[in-house]
């Protein structure tokens, strides 16, 4: 497998099929080949013996300068100067390469920092000499993809969505989603060997009346973005198909949907579909059943189980990893998973604690209630 970008080249092979690629580098005028550790593309590629690969960005966050302004006699909230400016957007278009490279942990930040870029105050240089400085305290991590934790001929593919409601400014909403590679039979396991290859946030562009409605726009986006990375998977096996590359796709890949809005999950898995108030949220929730509920034939799937392509599931909010790409919030989940290779489903003891509270304070209110009822019927 070969990558390039313009000038440069980026290949690996199993051993005794270096012949194949050292024929095309013979017919190019090259420099310098590099393996094990190199640069490529401004990442810093680190191949271990095991053959388990890093990638990171330590050398190019260390080289960001913070903004450097002077607060005395301002307030928080009064305007950044024009060279002020300027600083902020080297900062935070140094900052944008960086999270989109190897640290999705950067993704929210950076995205609320670029929003507000033209109009900047005071918190917001603040905000980003803080977010720089997070940066660089943890500038060694990024991707890790651990070697034989499955096999390239048997994946599947997890999109993790999530979404905000109403915290950004002008009461919108912030969507987030990763998309992960597993190994086979993932679909009801609670823990799972993976390696992330695509995340992103950003704003919803409509306002969101409800938390469903945020949700769904958040779905939709992942998993339009895993059907094209599955798309082009399909098409580095070779059985890709471009008239209906949507369904060959599908047949070589399944897809699993991980959402922690349970009112989400128990609506698509619904075999009766129920209009919303909403036109525009009815028609993507229908287009999300479509992919779960009909056959690549156009027939309706009588009921839906784990072996069709693409599947809906909720999980517990305390194991969702996606959840720091929408609010500003500590990523130790998420950070754990890309270093061991390892997606826990499990709800923490806390989040199971909480629950039951809830649960039982619901019940009580429930007994005063009937009660209160009884007593007045008497």
């Amino acid at each position: 497998m070969l990558a390039t970008h313009v000038d440069d080249m980026l290949w690996a092979a199993k051993p005794g099929y270096e012949d194949r690629v050292q024929q095309l580098l013979d017919s190019y005028t090259i420099k310098t080949v590099e393996s094990g550790t190199f640069r490529f593309c401004g990442r810093e590629v680190i191949q271990l013996p095991d053959f388990s690969i890093s990638v990171r960005c330590k050398d190019t966050t260390e080289k960001i300068e913070p903004v450097r302004y002077d607060p005395k006699g301002r307030k928080q909230l009064d305007l950044a100067r024009d060279h002020e400016i300027a600083q902020l957007r080297s900062v935070v278009g140094s900052l944008a390469w960086v999270a989109r490279q190897c640290r999705p942990q950067l993704s929210y930040g950076v995205n609320k920092l670029q929003s507000v870029c033209a109009t900047a105050t005071l918190d917001d240089l603040r905000f980003a000499n803080k977010l720089l400085q997070e940066a660089k305290e943890s500038s060694g991590d990024g991707l890790f993809f651990k070697s034989g934790l499955f096999s390239w001929n048997k994946m599947e593919m997890l999109t993790i969505t999530d979404a905000s409601f109403g915290n950004e400014s002008n009461f919108r909403s912030q969507k987030g989603r990763m998309t992960f590679l597993t190994g086979p039979e993932s679909f009801g396991k609670n823990g799972m060997g993976v390696h992330l290859i695509g995340y992103s946030s950003t704003i919803i562009g409509r306002v969101c009346r409800s938390t469903m409605q945020a949700e769904t726009y958040a779905l939709s986006d992942g998993v339009e973005e895993s059907m094209r990375l599955r798309a082009a998977l399909a098409d580095a096996h070779g059985v890709f198909l471009r008239t209906d590359w949507e369904h060959h796709a599908a047949r070589f890949m399944r897809n699993l949907w991980l959402v922690d809005c349970n009112s989400l999950s128990d609506h698509l898995r619904n075999p009766t579909f129920t209009k919303c108030s909403d036109k525009r949220l009815s028609i993507d929730l229908a287009a999300l059943r479509q992919m779960i509920w009909l056959t690549p034939d156009g027939e309706l799937r009588e009921d839906i189980g784990p072996e069709q392509p693409d599947m809906v599931r909720w999980i517990d909010t305390s194991c969702m990893v996606a959840d720091c790409n929408t609010k500003r919030m500590r990523s130790d989940r998420l950070s754990e998973c890309i270093r061991s290779c390892w997606l826990d489903l499990n709800p923490t003891d806390e989040s199971i604690l909480c629950k039951m509270k809830k649960q039982k304070g619901r019940a009580a209110l429930d007994g005063n209630v009937d009660g209160h009822d009884m007593n007045d019927h008497e």
